[in-house]
């Protein structure tokens, strides 16, 4: 399983392999990418348990966050994470040979030095 993590401005992606997804976990994993890049203003989701448990939503409050929940059955209001995913999954099978975490890696260095189509330059040199 995996967390997928993209930033509106910038492109920038990270992917969390986690065995399970848990809030506890989600959180885990987003308190890392935060001490990276820092707190987000907003964090737009899907509507996954995950993300409506009161475990998660105190750790949006807590930290200023303000969490907006996409609407169900309405992908289109959340366009950049599905097609982050999309471009994420379809990379996985080309990769054979590597592990979970191999594979995460080299998409990601892939990705994030790749001139984004939107933007005309990479996800590294907008942060």
């Amino acid at each position: 399983m995996h967390l997928v993590i993209v930033d509106a401005h910038s492109k920038w992606m990270d992917v969390c392999v986690m065995s399970k997804i848990t809030a506890s976990d989600t959180i885990f994993h987003l308190r890392s990418v935060f001490t990276s890049h820092g707190l987000p203003d907003t964090i737009v989701s899907d509507n996954g348990p995950t993300f409506t448990s009161q475990e998660f939503q105190d750790f949006m409050r807590y930290n200023n966050i303000h969490h907006i929940r996409t609407a169900p059955y309405h992908p289109s209001s959340y366009g950049l994470a599905k097609r982050a995913v999309e471009t994420y999954k379809s990379s996985l099978p080309k990769m054979t040979r590597d592990t979970v975490h191999e594979k995460a890696n080299r998409f990601l260095f892939k990705y994030c030095t790749t001139p984004h189509s939107t933007t005309g330059v990479t996800p590294a040199e907008l942060m």
